[in-house]
């Protein structure tokens, strides 16, 4: 399993973790955070009280489902950012997004599964 880590230094210090693995690994680590770890591709939860996010993404499926669903799932940590933070500006919601995104999609492609699919 992969778990990268990072602090997002745009409209405030939010703290957003990736883990990325099989489903027996995440399985371990989504119980630690109280969400239930069946039927999905990608989870996300925020802290009530911190600004704090981790995001599960399984490494089981193609590469593109793989991408839609990190695109999913950091979707839902910028509705919760910009809630939390009071932002309405759609602008400054999609930044972000691409932001998360560069630092997050680096730890999909060094999957050996993906680059094997790539290689096809």
């Amino acid at each position: 399993m992969k778990k990268k880590k990072i602090t997002c230094p745009i409209y405030c210090d939010w703290k957003i973790t990736l883990f990325y693995g099989n489903s027996k690994e995440l399985e371990k680590e989504v119980t630690k955070f109280n969400l239930k770890p069946t039927g999905w591709g990608g989870k996300t939860g925020t802290h009530k009280r911190n600004a704090e996010t981790v995001i599960f993404l399984k490494d089981e499926r193609e590469e593109l489902e793989i991408t839609s669903t990190l695109v999913h799932e950091i979707r839902h940590v910028v509705d919760k950012m910009m809630e939390r933070l009071e932002i309405k500006d759609t602008e400054a919601a999609a930044y972000l997004s691409g932001w998360i995104w560069k630092n997050f999609y680096p730890v999909i492609m060094s999957n050996e599964k993906v680059k094997e699919i790539r290689e096809k």
